[in-house]
């Protein structure tokens, strides 16, 4: 008995010992996150989505976004790197495979879908389904983690890198690191052009224009607030904190018709 409970200390110290001399895949850096906030007024517990309908239950596997093309057809990416649409009849089909992640969706003026694909970059895929890299890299710097966008009346693309460093499956190691790796970009179609607008923003995540489109908004996730980048007037190319302090990290975003935002998908998380 004595051997055994000395082999198994013995272990213990080499396993202790690897852990120490093993080098961590991470540089953090300290950050206190703000108090939170109190659920009250319009942050007040509710339950309007309970009345909601539930699309393709457990039949398709974790969809970033959606987009709804001119047939009605409802567009969403899988986790195993598929585009799958619900159709009309309630019926599912695969309408392409990007063999990566498909994240944020929508859909140009020429009906193809434009997509960030965290793992292959910016994708268009035209009405029949073929799929055109419109950009993997900004700067020089390849796309870890594209993610979100928006498009402007122009075809302006307007998108995130939420990561330059880490990739879809290292997207903790970004949150406990705490450094800003995250960019907000443009592309021009006509042109082929990209624009880094942000730098050093903390994991880029939603986008969404204003009506007007004199500016846009992207979610800092792991800031829990929303940045407003000017487009348009005395203050384009500025950008400054829109909603700080949000009850959770804030994912998706969306606008409407109207001159106000839709939806703002939050991830709960204790502060």
């Amino acid at each position: 008995m004595q051997k055994i409970i000395l082999g198994i200390l013995g272990f213990l110290s080499i396993l202790i010992l690897f852990f120490l001399i093993q080098s961590a895949p991470i540089d953090p850096t300290a950050y206190t996150p703000p108090d939170s906030q109190a659920l009250t007024g319009v942050l007040s517990t509710n339950s309007l989505l309970q009345t909601a309908d539930l699309l393709a239950l457990g039949k398709i596997d974790g969809p970033e976004e959606v987009a709804i093309d001119s047939e009605g057809r409802v567009y969403g990416g899988t986790q195993d790197g598929k585009i799958t649409r619900l159709l009309p009849d309630g019926k599912l089909d695969t309408f392409v495979e990007t063999k990566g992640r498909p994240l944020g969706l929508r859909f140009d003026k020429h009906k193809n879908l434009i997509v960030c694909d965290s793992y292959s970059g910016l994708l268009s895929i035209n009405p029949q389904g073929k799929i055109t890299v419109l950009a993997t890299s900004a700067d020089g710097v390849p796309f870890n983690f594209t993610d979100a966008l928006d498009i402007a009346e122009d075809g302006t693309i307007y998108f995130t890198d939420a990561s330059s460093k880490y990739g879809q499956n290292e997207y903790l190691y970004d949150l406990l690191e705490s450094r800003p790796h995250g960019r907000f970009l443009s592309y021009d179609p006509a042109t082929g052009q990209i624009e880094v607008l942000l730098k050093n923003l903390y994991f880029a995540n939603g986008v969404a224009l204003s009506q007007r489109e004199d500016f846009v908004l992207i979610n800092e996730t792991y800031r829990y607030r929303i940045v407003r980048y000017w487009l348009k007037g005395p203050k384009a190319g500025t950008h400054e904190t829109f909603i700080d302090n949000l009850p959770g990290f804030p994912d998706n975003i969306s606008s409407n018709i109207k001159e106000r935002f839709g939806w703002l998908c939050l991830l709960f998380a204790m502060k």
